[in-house]
């Protein structure tokens, strides 16, 4: 049986950490898009996968656990949260 791959996400690695209104990397990765290292809180609230490009080949992912199933995610639901 062929299993199917899962990116590696923020809610996975022991690295990933909230301060103040963002998920920064205790390592120094650059998680965010453009001139912003982080990715904000209301990302998490709204239960976005975070499965950001750093992360994926990154050699200092410190893996926690199994990836949160969709359902799983996030404490802001409505209409149009398309994950």
């Amino acid at each position: 049986m062929e299993t199917v791959h899962s990116k590696r996400s923020l809610y996975q690695c022991f690295n990933a950490k909230v301060c103040d209104h963002v998920v920064m990397c205790v390592k120094g990765h650059k998680l965010g898009r453009g001139i912003f290292p982080q990715v904000g809180t209301y990302m998490v609230a709204l239960g976005k996968p975070l499965e950001v490009l750093a992360c994926q080949d990154c050699p200092d992912f410190d893996k926690m656990g199994e990836p949160l199933k969709k359902n799983e995610r996030g404490w802001i639901k409505n209409a149009t949260n398309n994950n």
